[in-house]
């Protein structure tokens, strides 16, 4: 169509006019391009690799319950707020207690930059990938 050849046209004008202006010659680019390349032959090797040597149902399986063995297999949903002393958890327990949202406190109050603006949730996870003692408070 004629928007797919004006873009292919558009491309190659752009291409031209960056390596005149030298911009595949900075050094950011030349990296940026050499990790792209190896991305790619990765990539390949990979599914060369998988075409020649399929995984059997048998071996999905076992890795499957191997899986289940390491991680366990119920997943939990949380949230938490993450304070630095015993007294400032204390005191938001009890604001939470009152009935304070969750959420809120979480925002203004949490040391976690990962959960904090999202109200202190953590998502879905399995214990096993947390630390110990915030895996075992959690069962």
């Amino acid at each position: 169509t004629q928007s797919t050849w004006d873009e292919l046209v558009g491309s190659e004008l752009a291409y031209q006019e960056a390596q005149k202006a030298g911009i595949d010659k900075l050094p950011d680019f030349v990296a940026s391009e050499e990790l792209a390349r190896r991305k790619l032959l990765v990539n390949a090797f990979l599914a060369d690799f998988i075409k020649k040597n399929p995984v059997t149902d048998a071996e999905k399986k076992e890795g499957y319950e191997q899986y289940k063995k390491e991680l366990g297999d119920k997943e939990y949903n949380a949230r938490h707020i993450l304070v630095k002393t015993e007294a400032e958890a204390k005191a938001i327990i009890a604001d939470l207690k009152k009935g304070t949202d969750f959420a809120k406190v979480a925002k203004e109050k949490s040391q976690d930059p990962g959960s904090k603006d999202k109200g202190g949730d953590l998502g879905w996870f399995s214990p096993a990938g947390m630390v110990k003692p915030f895996a075992e408070a959690l069962i």
